[in-house]
């Protein structure tokens, strides 16, 4: 306890518990039935203990992002391949990639940070201490173990490289 409260929680001391998921509503009408699938995975997962109230605007957005990407990564998966290249505007002997490209792009772009944020990824969970499934030392263990090995600092050897070469 600190003196104005809780000590904050370090990333070693993060667990997920094993309490029951309760899944809320994502808010999306006519959701795609794979970004519907992947919102309940997501709150039947470990990770999502980690997820409070005041992030579910973000991670809302992320899901809102996820349902158009897929929605369009299906009309472009539809589309025959002469129309993917479309004559630029300003110059009829320009061409360029359709719209959906693009955006395909852009959302990408905006939903891999909110990935990252949320642990969706065994790289983003090792960022954020997220440690799911396994078992793990609490930051007041880690601090026993550390305050109990003697200092290394006296340890060092003190001469030149010659004498200690030697």
């Amino acid at each position: 306890m600190g003196l104005r409260g809780p000590l904050a929680k370090s990333a070693q001391q993060i667990k997920a518990d094993d309490a029951a998921a309760v899944i809320p509503h994502h808010g999306i009408t006519k959701i795609d039935p794979v970004v519907d699938q992947e919102w309940n995975d997501f709150w039947l997962s470990q990770v999502s203990r980690f997820t409070d109230e005041v992030d579910m605007g973000t991670l809302r957005r992320l899901f809102i992002y996820r349902h158009e990407w897929f929605t369009i990564m299906r009309a472009w998966m539809d589309m025959p391949d002469s129309e993917r290249v479309t004559e630029g505007s300003r110059n009829a002997d320009s061409l360029r990639l359709h719209p959906f490209a693009d955006r395909l792009d852009k959302l990408e772009k905006l939903m891999l940070p909110l990935e990252d944020r949320f642990g969706l990824s065994p790289l983003s969970r090792a960022r954020l201490g997220i440690e799911v499934g396994q078992q793990h030392l609490t930051w007041r263990q880690i601090q026993q173990v550390q305050s109990s090995e003697p200092s290394r600092a006296s340890a060092l050897p003190v001469g030149t490289a010659r004498e200690l070469n030697g």
